[in-house]
């Protein structure tokens, strides 16, 4: 989750005097791509062994849940980034 905070910091942090490149742009929204899905596989994984462990159909129904959860969080996260990019490339043009 840390680098959710790239591309608001790269904007914040740029003057007016150094622009913000539209590569940069790219690199900060693949970096946070791939830290979306790093995070997401991680839950996933650790949900996935609670669901083979589980005894109960009522866990199973719990941890299946939860796995359903990660796919919808790693969604709204990908649209954050992309929001955050389009931003961004905005910056690139002012």
């Amino acid at each position: 989750m840390r680098l959710l905070l790239v591309l608001p910091v790269l904007l914040l942090s740029t003057a007016p005097a150094m622009a913000v490149t539209p590569e940069e742009c790219r690199t900060a929204l693949d970096a946070l791509l791939d830290e979306i899905e790093t995070n997401r596989s991680y839950a996933e994984d650790i949900y996935r062994e609670s669901l083979k462990a589980a005894d109960t159909d009522y866990e199973r129904e719990v941890w299946q849940a939860e796995i359903d959860k990660v796919y919808d969080q790693e969604e709204r996260e990908r649209g954050r980034a992309d929001h955050m990019w389009r931003d961004c490339m905005a910056a690139t043009e002012g």
